[in-house]
């Protein structure tokens, strides 16, 4: 994912993402959890912040706090093809992986599931997310920058044009050398995002951190011509 497209109607974007295959199941390729959206949107992913259920839902890194780990879910009447206690011969569908049953990975998976069920733990996140683009935004808005802030939940990006994009290709038609140039003037300020816009927050950081984050926009903002 090089972006979040927040305003784009969810249920358009589902929709032109599924389709028949001969013999009548449907495919959904909107929800390939992974790093980006499972278990950073809620403790269900993306399919329960939307509230719609794939077929399939892989789970990358965050599901074990960065460790070798991941996961393939879904209803049992899929997963079994996988188990060869239910299928076998050309019915089993072999899956195999250099850190399948890593002990570590697994009991890393465990305590950071342990952690974000906490009650709250989403609450707070998100609403540190939400606090954090309104600072953003005004921060632009104040030195008239002509950048919006997007994102939801603890995602928040920075797109240089002058509305939201509703759509991948006004995604693209941002202002994207602005974009690079206005990220390596925070990299000399002591802040390092990662490109492309896919960023978000963590409860590693710090009010203080946030606040350190938001006068390196400033600075930014007030050093040159946007």
């Amino acid at each position: 994912m090089v972006g979040l497209v927040t305003s784009y109607p969810y249920e358009q974007a589902s929709s032109a993402n599924c389709y028949l295959d001969s013999s009548g199941i449907a495919f959904n390729d909107v929800f390939v959890e992974k790093v980006s959206t499972g278990f950073r949107l809620a403790y269900g992913g993306a399919q329960e912040y939307f509230d719609v259920t794939p077929d399939l839902a892989a789970y990358g890194k965050a599901l074990g706090g960065g460790f070798a780990v991941g996961a393939v879910t879904g209803p049992a009447e899929i997963m079994k093809v996988a188990d060869p206690g239910e299928s076998k011969g050309s019915e089993l569908v072999r899956i195999t992986g250099t850190f399948s049953a890593s002990a570590i990975g697994c009991a890393a998976g465990l305590a950071v599931l342990n952690q974000i069920k906490e009650p709250g733990f989403y609450d707070s996140l998100n609403r540190r997310g939400a606090d954090f683009r309104k600072a953003l935004q005004e921060v632009f808005n104040r030195h008239a920058v002509p950048a919006v802030v997007g994102g939801i939940a603890s995602f928040w990006e920075i797109h240089f044009t002058t509305a939201l994009p509703s759509g991948y290709g006004e995604f693209c038609r941002a202002n994207w050398e602005t974009a690079q140039r206005f990220d390596r003037e925070l990299l000399i300020r002591g802040i390092f995002v990662l490109t492309g816009l896919r960023r978000s927050l963590c409860t590693a950081h710090r009010d203080q951190d946030l606040e350190y984050a938001l006068a390196a926009v400033d600075d930014v903002c007030r050093s040159g011509d946007w």
